[in-house]
């Protein structure tokens, strides 16, 4: 592992105008008739803290003046771990779980240095096989990684060596999910009616026993008959975790929940003030109308990134065919457009802000393609003896992680 401290004003930003078209539809605030029963979580008002995001009132607040450090984790190339392409990090104390769920439908996992350790590559219909990589979490107390198959609609265990250890078919079918213990999940839903739930079958979040098939906990009802499943597109992610806390944005309220110590609260009301959805607007919305109405600057869509940080929560919303990135303070509350100003390179040390963002529980974590390491090399921006590691970096090797600790 390569590590550094940022020199004054370092050099930003490979942009994120690519991901405008393809990431942006998301819901946000609000629907009158919608239920919202669980309480709210405040240290001091218990009340939910409002974050006001309206981008016309917004203050700016660039990267360099946030960061503290940044370092470097190349993830090792060899024969059985080359990674097609990344869709989830998960950090733990001694390692890194990598998923490429759309390519190899693989879990690679490797140490904070990048060595590489196991990969867990079993797509099949034979025993102990999973026919989809859904996703996948870690169970740190177990050591197990658990990889949900949507298809099944089951669990699949391995162990830290990437061998097989036992298959629980529990019949819910959801988008993302975190293990609370040995028997039960909570898994986010986008839409998607669950049946199992019974009545409750139209819950954004629920807690569940994976063994017994048995419904613990709904949260976060909604309208079924909105179809919002169609809606909803292109999304990076919608959850946030560490190893003690879990967090899921919902759209219709534009709110950010947490889930810890066995209770489900809401933390953060985002409000984007005149540029809010109105309520009327989800009764004969369509995808399309959607992302015209957003990219004119009629209202702005909701979180398509976000993640929560020991002192910060970031996230992304998109507002005039552009991707913002919105930076929170959970100290003081005050709430900020995160821009770089420096736009060229100094002192040899590159700084990428690219989303989709991952994290730590503490840092900012960036996947670094080596085509862009390439190009950069090419174009001789870079002093490699600032960062010798990249200087063997070829086009084929697996991409290079930026972990970026924010004061």
């Amino acid at each position: 592992m390569c590590k550094l401290h940022i020199p004054d004003n370092p050099l930003t930003n490979m942009a994120m105008k690519y991901l405008i078209l393809i990431l942006i539809p998301l819901l946000l605030s609000l629907l009158g008739c919608r239920d919202r029963s669980m309480a709210a979580y405040d240290k001091e008002s218990n009340l939910p803290i409002i974050v006001d995001l309206e981008p016309s009132v917004l203050e700016t607040i660039y990267l360099e003046d946030l960061i503290d450090s940044v370092w470097y984790i190349p993830l090792e190339t060899k024969e059985n771990s080359v990674i097609g392409k990344i869709t989830k990090v998960l950090f733990t104390k001694d390692e890194i779980f990598i998923c490429d769920a759309e390519i190899t439908h693989s879990i690679f996992c490797f140490n904070h240095s990048g060595k590489a350790l196991f990969v867990i590559r079993d797509r099949g219909r034979g025993p102990g096989q999973y026919l989809t990589l859904t996703g996948f979490d870690v169970d740190t107390l177990n050591r197990e990684v658990v990889i949900y198959d949507a298809q099944q609609r089951a669990f699949l265990k391995y162990d830290f060596s990437g061998g097989f250890v036992s298959k629980h078919i529990h019949g819910y079918v959801f988008d993302d999910f975190r293990i609370l213990d040995d028997s039960r999940a909570i898994a986010y839903s986008q839409y998607i009616p669950n049946p199992s739930l019974k009545d409750q079958e139209n819950s954004t979040v629920f807690i569940f026993n994976y063994k017994t098939r048995k419904p613990e906990s709904t949260f976060l009802s909604y309208n079924g008959s909105l179809d919002l499943f169609s809606k909803i597109q292109g999304l990076l992610n919608y959850v946030s975790s560490n190893e003690m806390d879990h967090y899921f944005y919902d759209y219709l309220t534009n709110s950010i929940y947490s889930f810890r110590n066995n209770k489900f609260s809401k933390d953060w009301q985002l409000d984007y003030g005149r540029k809010n959805i109105p309520n009327e607007f989800w009764a004969d919305a369509t995808f399309d109308s959607h992302l015209e109405q957003i990219n004119a600057g009629n209202f702005c869509g909701g979180v398509i990134n976000f993640q929560v940080l020991e002192k910060w929560v970031i996230g992304l919303f998109p507002y005039l065919s552009k991707s913002n990135i919105f930076i929170v303070s959970r100290g003081t509350h005050e709430s900020f457009l995160l821009k770089e100003k420096v736009k060229s390179w100094k002192s040899g040390v590159p700084i990428f802000f690219v989303p989709p963002f991952h994290t730590t529980g503490r840092e900012v974590v960036v996947v670094i393609e080596p085509a862009w390491i390439s190009g950069i090399l090419s174009a001789n921006k870079l002093d490699v003896s600032i960062l010798p590691m990249l200087k063997n970096v070829e086009i084929n090797s697996n991409p290079i992680l930026q972990v970026t600790r924010l004061k």
